[in-house]
């Protein structure tokens, strides 16, 4: 079974409209890889590869300790301004009933990560006046997104009701191909803990640019903004339902996860086949009358 789980992080600043310059972000950047470098600790970074704004680290994946039937294949995080990815690359022998204590693991990993690396660094620079106070890190809010393979020998054959399908959220997305029409079809899954997307053929990188962005849209932003509103802006509130509610809306109605576009890919696939078979027979028709007519002289 091949994971990948994102941990997509947003920095909470003491001013929440507070913007770095290009200067200061450098600063942060390299604060990041060389305090990383430097440090005889746990988990060293190397030199940062830069990637379209992100600054993106490699981490040494050994010395995080997952189960004995997890393999750890890579840990890489990347960072650019208030956003942070985390992101681990696994596979496991293991059944889906574990991935709950998988998806848990590996997010605290990600926060102490997220943590030790992005805040502490930039509050640092915050404390050396390199940078302004209003970018002082307060807090910052983590949700995880995880793309398994799944192979048909994976599912466990549970009656409906009673099934993975229905203990949360749960639909397909259609994802277009090169020919115009939908041949793919990912199971998703969205809950408090997480969203996870099960697919069987590789996951265009579009779709998943979009729901990365769809998270941050419609789960983190408003996860923030609704804690604007709070008291004690320091204090995490929990991801409630209604946030969860935006992002599924979102995703059924703009990212092919209607059921109705469920339907109608049945439908077209259907008819597909219904024509080629039709062609193929009409083709068998005349190729045997052909045959019959054909004089034996």
């Amino acid at each position: 079974m091949k994971i990948d789980m994102y941990v997509l992080g947003l920095l909470k600043f003491k001013k929440d409209e507070f913007v770095f310059s290009n200067k200061e972000l450098d600063k942060i950047k390299n604060k990041i890889g060389e305090e990383g470098l430097r440090q005889q600790e746990q988990i060293s970074m190397s030199k940062p590869q830069k990637s379209h704004g992100w600054s993106v680290y490699h981490l040494q994946s050994h010395v995080i300790l997952p189960k004995k039937d997890i393999k750890l294949k890579s840990v890489k995080l990347g960072y650019y301004h208030h956003r942070v990815i985390v992101w681990f690359s696994l596979s496991s022998e293991g059944s889906f009933s574990e991935l709950r204590k998988i998806r848990d693991e590996f997010k605290k990993e990600a926060d102490k990560l997220i943590e030790q690396y992005v805040q502490r660094k930039i509050n640092a620079l915050v404390h050396e006046n390199e940078i302004s106070d209003d970018g002082k890190v307060e807090f910052f809010y983590t949700y995880p997104l995880i793309a398994i393979k799944d192979s048909k020998k994976n599912r466990k054959k549970v009656k409906f009701p009673f099934s993975e399908q229905t203990t949360s959220m749960c639909f397909d997305i259609i994802e277009p191909s090169a020919l115009g029409f939908s041949v793919r079809r990912h199971v998703v899954r969205i809950s408090i803990p997480g969203t996870i997307i099960y697919f069987q053929k590789k996951i265009n990188e579009s779709l998943k640019r979009d729901l990365l962005n769809a998270i941050y849209q419609h789960c983190l932003y408003q996860w923030k903004l609704r804690d604007q509103h709070q008291k004690n802006r320091k204090t995490e509130h929990p991801l409630d339902e209604e946030i969860l509610t935006r992002l599924w809306m979102h995703m059924i109605e703009k990212m092919g996860g209607r059921p109705i576009d469920v339907y109608t890919l049945q439908l077209s696939n259907t008819a597909l086949i219904l024509a080629i078979l039709a062609i193929i027979l009409a083709l068998l028709t005349k190729l045997v009358e052909a045959v019959v007519t054909q004089p034996f002289f």
